[in-house]
């Protein structure tokens, strides 16, 4: 009886914890794409040069904002160097699952 609690529960919370599964997945696999990926071999020279065409324009879904850049964004006031962030770092900018 307890084993099919578990699962019931485990089933009806699958809409929450498949996406983060998911982005957890995609980020791995982003990151070690010259490795072959998470469970993938080793590439060869060809499929390496096919996996360096795919990956040129891979942008990292994780953005390392100070608060002082993010403050900064949000009312629109430039930083100390008088550069305005740029605007995939103000916080703001989403991405689907």
């Amino acid at each position: 009886m307890g084993f099919f609690i578990k699962l019931l529960i485990l089933a009806a919370t699958y809409p929450l914890w498949s996406k983060v599964l998911k982005a957890l997945y995609e980020d791995f696999q982003g990151a070690m794409w010259e490795e072959g990926g998470l469970f993938g071999h080793t590439p060869t020279g060809r499929e390496l040069e096919e996996l360096r065409e795919k990956y040129e324009d891979y942008e990292s879904p994780l953005v390392n904002v100070t608060h002082e850049e993010f403050e900064a964004a949000r009312r629109g006031q430039p930083l100390s160097d008088g550069n305005l962030p740029t605007p995939t770092h103000t916080g703001v900018q989403r991405r689907s699952f």
